[in-house]
Order: structure tokens, then sequence, then C-alpha cells
């Protein structure tokens, strides 16, 4: 079965408005936009069950660990939450650990 991606609505006028504020910061920066556009539409294309392959989840994080994460978006313009789930993926990718030891507590039942 073959796929096509199509762009309808608002979704138009997104792209449109994207391409001139690329075009805009820089000369050939919309065209490369475009380009980049149509490599992920075939990559959709070509496998639409990819694009289904993050799951949402809920997880507490302390305040330190946000306020560095949406530091550093401000300084990239990269979503936190993709740069949360950038690191987490960099991590199970290269099979980092923790650096942490959990002490074993057993228990003795009467």
């Amino acid at each position: 079965m073959t796929w096509q991606v199509q762009f309808t609505g608002l979704a138009v006028d997104d792209v449109a408005d994207a391409f001139a504020w690329y075009a805009a910061s820089r000369s050939g920066l919309g065209e490369e936009f475009l380009a980049d556009l149509g490599r992920v539409i075939a990559l959709i294309e070509q496998s639409p069950e990819a694009t289904q392959l993050k799951r949402p989840v809920t997880i507490r994080l302390n305040e330190f660990t946000v306020e560095y994460f949406k530091t550093m978006a401000a300084e990239t313009e990269i979503p936190y939450q993709t740069l949360i789930n950038l690191y987490l993926r960099e991590c199970a990718g290269t099979g980092r650990r923790l650096a942490m030891q959990w002490r074993n507590a057993k228990r003795e039942v009467a």
C-alpha cells in the first residue's frame, strides 16, 4: 500500500510561514527547510507506522532538572521536552548507567 502525506488548511499556511521565516533569516535557508521537509515526508510515506514510536508518559522531575533543560531550551530554541527525550535516548542508545549504588536491605521475617 502506498501512503501520501497531504497538507491541508492551516498546515499549508504553517509551512509557508516557516519557509518565509527561514528565507528571511539566511539566504538559501528557506530552500533547505523545504528540502528537509520533503525528506521527512518521504520517510513518513515509506513507513507511516514509524511516526508512532513515541509514547506519552507522566514523570515527576525535580525543579532543578526542569529548569536546567528549560535554560538549555532557551539557548538552543529546542523545546525542553525534546531535549529531555534526546538526552534519555542517547543514554539508552549508548548503554550509559548512573554512577550510583543502592543499598540492598534484606529484612528477616520473624
